[in-house]
């Protein structure tokens, strides 16, 4: 699934059958921003892209495509690591679904917040060279 415009934003991996989610990925309101959210965390970022898309896209993408390609590699050994799992306790295989998307969603969190305070940064309006 994805939060927000799928351009800048992430494919977030949830697995069927997981038990609880991450409150980063459930806390939104668009009436009201929230640090703690996922959602305006990638929203942030996409709304900052657009005062300079050519160049803060390219500042954008290839984090996100290097979280993304993590994800995808650990998935595979994952899956396989859940599906013997599953075999002996299904329980089991559910909390290890659950907590490999919870921490999933933490570090989705971490990029966009960190990519929030560099974008914010590098273009910015302050850097027109005014000094007071």
């Amino acid at each position: 699934m994805y939060q927000d415009n799928q351009t800048p934003g992430i494919y977030a991996p949830i697995y069927a059958g997981v038990t609880e989610l991450n409150p980063v990925i459930k806390t939104y309101n668009p009436e009201q921003f929230d640090a703690n959210s996922l959602r305006w965390a990638i929203d942030f970022v996409d709304n900052l892209l657009y005062l300079k898309w050519q160049e803060a896209y390219a500042d954008v993408k290839p984090q996100r495509d290097a979280l993304e390609a993590q994800f995808r590699r650990e998935m595979r050994e994952l899956e396989a690591e859940a599906a013997e799992l599953y075999k002996q306790d299904p329980e089991k295989a559910k909390a290890l679904l659950t907590r490999w998307t919870w921490e999933k969603m933490d570090e989705m969190m971490a990029l966009y917040t960190k990519m929030r305070y560099e974008l914010i940064t590098k273009y910015t309006n302050n850097k027109q060279g005014i000094n007071f």
